[in-house]
């Protein structure tokens, strides 16, 4: 499933607000929330110091079928 998370991101020199970021192919939302927060480590390194979710949820698909 997907996930859509809307955060905010605490470095050690300043604060990232309002981001988004769309999280893919994860069982659950603790699954894409820890993957989110993997991510911006690896992408900040030491400046990272907290992750700020305000908001989670699931993208569902929309299968759209037309009938003849």
């Amino acid at each position: 499933m997907n996930y859509r998370i809307n955060y905010n991101v605490v470095l050690f020199n300043e604060i990232l607000y309002d981001k988004e970021i769309k999280v893919k192919n994860k069982d659950n939302e603790l699954m894409a929330k820890c993957s989110l927060e993997d991510y911006l480590r690896r992408k900040h390194g030491d400046a990272f110091r907290q992750l700020i979710i305000t908001k989670c949820v699931p993208e569902l698909s929309l299968i759209h079928i037309s009938e003849p």
